[in-house]
């Protein structure tokens, strides 16, 4: 409990847990919790321990994933070590097209965002439209022309002109 110098007032509420009034300012015990006026110092020291602990645990996140990393290049090191040379050479390619086929999976999904993109802008849609769509899910189709948008009417620009042709008529009206 913090002590102050000046007029104070010691009360014992029903928890058995003493609480003193400050002329100004009220510290109650870190137990109460509830009701408690803390000092700027209290506040900044919360914060403090808070920020700290939330970096020490992103630290410690950080140096588990990089000793997992660090423990499974040596064990590919030494599966490598074991291997003859025409296995390594497999290995060795089977890892570059698996981090190929990463990287064209991402190209495409990039690709399809900007094709969404140009699409919503092209139909004159508000571009919170574009969140709408799931990219990812596209990128999953393995047919090139069903996962790209067609240059042909879609069922959504019909619903656009019919909108717009029904605020063309009503305004002429």
């Amino acid at each position: 409990m913090d002590e102050t110098k000046g007029t104070a007032t010691t009360v014992e509420t029903s928890t058995e847990e003493k609480t003193t009034t400050n002329t100004g300012t009220e510290t109650k015990d870190s137990k109460t919790g509830s009701g408690a006026v803390k000092t700027e110092e209290q506040i900044r020291a919360e914060v403090e321990a808070e920020v700290t602990a939330k970096y020490e645990k992103l630290a410690d996140q950080r140096v588990t994933a990089a000793q997992k990393k660090w423990k499974q290049d040596q064990e590919k090191k030494a599966a490598l070590e074991k291997m003859s040379e025409d296995e390594k050479r497999k290995a060795e390619d089977e890892e570059r097209a698996a981090e190929n086929a990463r990287k064209e999976h991402e190209l495409t999904i990039k690709g399809l965002r900007l094709d969404v993109v140009d699409a919503v802008a092209e139909l004159g849609l508000d571009t919170g439209f574009r969140n709408l769509v799931a990219v990812e899910d596209l990128a999953l189709i393995s047919d090139e022309e069903e996962s790209r948008p067609s240059k042909e009417e879609t069922p959504i620009q019909d619903v656009v002109k019919d909108n717009r042709d029904l605020k063309n008529d009503h305004r002429k009206n």
